[in-house]
């Protein structure tokens, strides 16, 4: 038997406002998500569906097509988010509103926590010509206070209110209804794994990107019933090995679910043990004793040499994994949250870096081109653009040749992503951008930065 323990909310949100001076709608919206008996992640994943937007209320604007304020914009997803959602936990600090970056520890008492946009939302149109709204969600605790004070509690009390997508938030669109929604915590274990898609682990040059199929609904044995049941799926642990450290079957702290919320679960420090596979068509990897309900905790997995944990949103399908060892080979395998004790086969994955065609016809070793050049490219559409590999150039030539040039590479990668997405996506702001990079691209073309085009 497969299984696992946990809290789950459910929340359905009704509402109706004004748009203009006379046009009304009326939205719904539904909550649901998954939290352990023991919150060891120190995050609880939100799944939140918006049904019921006509054209305005999902592009925040009175105007049709404007998409600018609102969260229907793909190319937009956290600051849309932020626009359109306040969350607030209750029970946490007199319904203070949890912000949407994380913040000085303190500052907001026993749930220091802030929210985190998952993974990119799903848009719908419906028969009747409205729309609807996926969007996946993180609740990140800042420090170990959050995970402690959830984990003290047997019920919390949970509140959202939608908004129309300007940055005041001052048209609330829908509230929770009842306003505080009860968290009841609940233990039961369940039975299903996840499964890598098709495309499983896809990549190159120090980034994979690993794909899964999540179930709508696993298989569980205990909560609320006390018996065999199914619960909406929550979110997806990838663990990650690597091979150059782990070489050998390696031990794993475990932990057995007593299916009790009064009862703790038995930590089990070697519950359970990795075998790498032995070819690289791959295969099981992880076998547990001790009984049918034991669990892998990935707050602990992550500490020990060689192993990596990433948690996303079961439906957002995928986690990208930066910074890795080119040539290196990497196994990973699949556990559902919380306490999942079904695990994915494993399989293996090897970043290597990007080769030019010349190098692919026989024409000799290429050097590494690294493609990013996020403002210019978003300007101009396209990272071939004989502007940008003259940016390109001058950052290969000049910047990343001392210190401070590569200093200041490293803070445009940090910051120029967002500010990329956003000119993107508004064709107005592409043409100023590309106006603006103008003059420095003539000069560069009169210091020669063109020569390797």
């Amino acid at each position: 038997m497969k299984r696992m323990a946990g809290w789950v909310v459910k929340s359905l949100v009704s509402a109706s406002v004004l748009l203009g001076a006379s046009a009304a709608f009326a939205g719904n919206i539904a909550i649901t998500g998954t939290l352990p008996k023991v919150l060891t992640t120190g995050q609880l994943p939100l799944t939140i569906v918006v049904t019921g937007l006509t054209d305005n209320t999902r592009t925040g604007s009175a105007t049709p097509g404007d998409r600018q304020k609102g969260a229907a914009d793909p190319k937009d997803e956290a600051s849309s988010l932020a626009a359109r959602f306040n969350f607030i936990l209750k029970d946490c600090d007199s319904g203070k509103v949890l912000p949407f970056v994380a913040t000085a520890a303190g500052d907001i008492p026993k749930c220091n926590a802030y929210v985190q946009y998952a993974s990119p939302h799903k848009e719908e149109q419906v028969a009747d010509g409205t729309w609807t709204y996926t969007y996946y969600i993180n609740i990140i605790g800042t420090d170990t206070t959050f995970a402690t004070y959830l984990n003290s509690l047997q019920s919390i009390g949970v509140s959202a209110y939608f908004f129309l997508g300007d940055t005041a938030k001052t048209t609330r669109v829908a509230v929770t209804n009842p306003e505080v929604i009860t968290l009841t915590k609940e233990s039961y274990v369940v039975a299903d794994a996840p499964a890598f898609s098709p495309l499983a682990v896809q990549g190159s040059n120090g980034t994979l990107i690993v794909n899964w199929t999540a179930s709508d609904n696993v298989n569980i044995k205990g909560g609320a019933a006390g018996g065999a049941a199914t619960r909406a799926v929550d979110s997806v642990t990838v663990y990650m090995v690597d091979s150059s450290i782990v070489t050998s079957a390696k031990s794993l702290p475990a932990h057995a679910s007593s299916l009790d919320v009064n009862k703790p679960d038995t930590s089990l420090p070697a519950g359970c043990t990795y075998t790498p596979p032995t070819t690289d068509t791959g295969g099981a990897c992880i076998s547990c004793t001790g009984g049918d309900n034991i669990y892998l905790d990935p707050a602990e997995i992550k500490t020990i040499a060689g192993f990596q944990t990433f948690t996303n949103a079961a439906k957002g399908g995928q986690v990208a994994i930066p910074g890795l060892k080119n040539g290196t080979k990497y196994w990973f395998f699949l556990q559902y949250q919380p306490q999942g004790i079904a695990f994915s086969t494993c399989i293996p994955a090897t970043p290597k870096p990007n080769f030019s065609l010349t190098e692919i016809n026989g024409e000799g070793e290429a050097s590494y081109v690294d493609f990013r050049c996020f403002i210019a490219t978003a300007a101009y559409g396209s990272p071939l653009a004989p502007d940008v590999r003259l940016f390109r150039n001058f950052r290969d030539d000049v910047l990343l040749k001392s210190s401070a040039g590569r200093a200041f590479v490293d803070f445009y990668y940090t910051v120029s992503p967002p500010l990329a997405d956003f000119i993107a996506a508004h064709d107005s702001l592409r043409a100023v951008t590309r106006g603006l990079l103008a003059g420095p691209a003539w000069l560069l073309r009169q210091l020669g930065s063109d020569e390797r085009m």
